[in-house]
């Protein structure tokens, strides 16, 4: 629910972690760009749950990283980018769905919630505004598609 790189998760310290506000710092950006993040409920509550039942048990190396394996072991890309796919294969999904998949869900959801394109850049962590403008190109086609799914017998040419 923060938009994040799966590099930026991974590289994530547990006081990174402001849970009381609901914030996350992003210290690893691209680039080495600092940004802060807000964090729905849910993931705050998860996140919370994580620390008190998992992370307690399993950092065994006392990792400062906030997200730790079974093993006690630092999360790699990978890890994250082969339990997306097993979940999404388990529950039947577009099997097209990656971890990027959500860092795309994000903007789309702040962009339909009438969030401006520049708040969205600097919650993504895009140094260029362009990268981000990609995001507005999905959203007018998504409305187009909409569109002509309720309206299919207009003439396109002015009806």
């Amino acid at each position: 629910s923060c938009g994040l790189r799966v590099s930026e998760l991974c590289a994530l310290q547990v006081n990174d972690i402001r849970l009381q506000e609901r914030i996350v710092l992003v210290k690893h950006g691209k680039g080495d760009k600092e940004r802060i993040v807000p964090m729905a409920l849910a993931c705050k509550e998860q996140l919370g749950l994580y620390l008190k039942q998992c992370r307690s048990i399993w950092n065994t190396s006392n990792s400062s990283l906030l997200l730790v394996n079974p093993k006690g072991k630092a999360i790699t890309r990978q890890f994250v980018h082969s339990m997306i796919k097993r979940k999404v294969i388990e529950l039947g999904f577009d099997p097209r769905i990656s971890a990027h998949s959500f860092r795309h869900s994000f903007a789309s959801h702040l962009l339909d919630g009438n969030a401006d394109l520049r708040s969205v850049q600097e919650l993504l962590g895009h140094s260029d505004i362009r990268t981000t403008q990609i995001y507005t190109h999905i959203q007018n086609d998504r409305l187009s598609r909409a569109y002509d799914s309720y309206f299919p017998d207009l003439d396109k040419e002015g009806e």
